[in-house]
């Protein structure tokens, strides 16, 4: 069984000790739909080894300080059209569930990395589940985009300005 403790202990993917690995990055992904406002995926990192996804979480100003965040441990990908579900291995900046991150005013945000296992190659798109149906509280981001990375970058060479 998963906990708190043994969820944070492990050794990051990507960090000294690690195999080396080739590593394929999109910024700013497109993505279908985002449960919450609050939330913007920055960054889909992909690898043999791992999945990491850089997301980003602004306070609520409804509350003078900003509220709180976390994340739940049973949080997962999973690639889109398939039952797979790939865990949340490990979390960088934000503080696992029940633990919680207390903003100081309504204009903070907090800058964060997910971990899972490495998707399969050839997947198209994946949603981020943190609470199935769970409504605008939780990090839910549906149809991530992943042919951008996949494909490669576009080369401007096989375009006509005619």
């Amino acid at each position: 069984m998963e906990t708190t403790d043994n969820l944070n202990s492990r050794r990051l993917p990507g960090l000294p000790g690690m195999a080396k690995t080739q590593i394929r990055t999109i910024t700013v992904p497109s993505v279908e739909a985002i449960a919450s406002d609050s939330v913007k995926v920055e960054k889909v990192e992909l690898s043999d080894d791992y999945t990491r996804i850089d997301l980003i979480h602004y306070a609520d100003p409804q509350y003078i300080s900003g509220g709180w965040v976390q994340i739940y441990p049973e949080t997962y990908i999973q690639p889109n059209g398939t039952p797979v579900k790939l865990k949340l291995l490990n979390v960088i900046n934000i503080p696992i569930a029940p633990t919680k991150h207390y903003y100081k005013h309504g204009n903070d945000r907090v800058a964060f990395s997910l971990f899972f296992p490495p998707v399969p190659k050839g997947v198209e798109y994946i949603d981020l589940i943190e609470r199935l149906n769970g409504g605008d509280s939780f990090f839910n981001v549906y149809g991530i985009r992943m042919r951008e990375i996949n494909e490669g970058p576009i080369h401007l060479d096989k375009f006509s300005l005619n």
